[in-house]
């Protein structure tokens, strides 16, 4: 992967700090880039938190927990502004129809493999790369949601 990787920002949503600092430092580590946490007690107030972001400046990538059910108005948030989503979570049964990839933690292996894809179909930070959407159908596991 080409050296623009690292200027890509990747928003972790969690609401876990001991998960995302744990997610944090893996995700860093892996692609080279710059993790944002987004983390709070209530997973409502971190959905909503996530939302603005979204809207107003939003990243390359956004990985959230369940949040226990909002993580569907995470991905649709994403969705809408065409950032791709992974949702890393301890109930994948539950959100397998989202648009997003939805991977069962833990499953490092998997969420490294999963990044890696997400990063690899975003536009260059510059905006010189194509779009690049998913295929309908691949919300478990393969599909993401954007690619702006």
């Amino acid at each position: 992967m080409s050296n623009d990787r690292t200027r890509r920002r990747i928003l972790i949503a969690e609401d876990s700090p001991a998960v995302a600092r744990i997610l944090r430092r893996q995700v860093e580590r892996w692609t080279g880039s710059r993790a944002e946490v987004v983390v709070a007690d209530i997973p409502y107030t971190v959905a909503s938190m996530v939302a603005e972001i979204v809207a107003t400046n939003p990243p390359d990538l956004v990985i959230t927990d369940g949040l226990a059910g909002y993580a569907a108005d995470v991905v649709n948030d994403c969705c809408e502004a065409g950032v791709p989503a992974i949702v890393y979570t301890g109930e994948p049964e539950r959100y397998a129809a989202l648009h997003a990839a939805v991977i069962s933690k833990p499953a490092d292996h998997l969420l490294r493999a999963t990044i890696d894809d997400a990063l690899s179909n975003a536009p260059d930070p510059s905006g010189s790369r194509p779009v690049q959407s998913p295929a309908p159908g691949q919300a478990r596991g393969g599909g993401l949601s954007g690619g702006r």
